[in-house]
C-alpha cells in the first residue's frame, strides 16, 4: 500500500492538529486510528430512512463541515475543505504520542523546503 498524504502537524500543550489530504482512504485509516489509540467511533455509513440503505459517505465530496468526537479525555475534530482534511485533537500527551507513531505507518510527509529571503 502507498502511503497516504499527510501536508503539516503542530502542536501546543495538550492539543495537535493535522493537515491531510481529502481522499476517502485517508479517513478509512483515521477512523481505525481514532478507534484504537482514543476508543472514539466515526461514523462512516449513512442510514436513510426513507429508501432503507446503509451506503458509505463519500466524504471527498465534504466541504465546509465539520464533525466531533468526544469522550472523557479525548478530542477530536475533522474540518473539510475542498482540496484537504484538517484534525485536531485534545488529549493527553501519551495518546497524542502513540497516535503520532501510527500515523507513521500509513502517512508520509514531504521534506520542508527552504524559504528564501527576498
Amino acid at each position: 500500500m502507498n502511503k497516504l498524504k499527510l501536508f503539516s502537524v503542530g502542536n501546543w500543550k495538550d492539543f495537535n492538529y493535522y493537515v491531510f489530504e481529502k481522499k476517502n482512504e485517508t479517513i478509512d485509516v483515521l477512523a481505525k486510528l481514532f478507534v484504537n489509540v482514543f476508543e472514539l467511533e466515526m461514523f462512516l455509513y449513512s442510514d436513510c430512512e426513507k429508501t432503507g440503505s446503509h451506503e458509505k459517505i463519500n466524504f471527498e465530496n465534504r466541504i465546509d463541515v465539520h464533525e466531533g468526537m468526544v469522550d472523557d479525555d479525548s478530542r477530536v475534530d475533522i474540518f473539510y475543505s475542498d482540496k484537504k482534511i484538517f484534525v485536531t485533537i485534545n488529549c493527553p500527551e501519551k495518546l497524542r504520542l502513540e497516535f503520532n507513531q501510527k500515523l507513521g505507518e500509513f502517512f508520509e510527509m514531504d521534506e520542508p523546503s527552504e524559504v528564501k529571503d527576498e
